[in-house]
């Protein structure tokens, strides 16, 4: 059975075999029934970070939310 997975969350992004590991570990994840969600806990400075390089992204973005509606 073929499921979504939302994420994973990684910054900054992995490349060449470390990339082929995180596949991998995503793969085999999707793959085990009843699994449903492993969190690591973050620090502020990891969210910060996470927030940091996120940043020209969501700028780009003209995102339409319920604060934001589409006029």
């Amino acid at each position: 059975m073929v499921v979504g997975v939302f994420g994973p969350v990684v910054v900054p992004p992995p490349v060449g075999e470390e990339a082929l590991k995180l596949w991998g570990l995503v793969k085999g994840y999707s793959e085990i029934q009843g699994l449903y969600e492993i969190k690591t806990p973050k620090t502020q400075g990891d969210l910060e970070n996470i927030a940091k390089v996120f940043a020209p992204y969501l700028k780009a973005r003209e995102w339409r939310t319920v604060q934001t509606p589409a006029l």
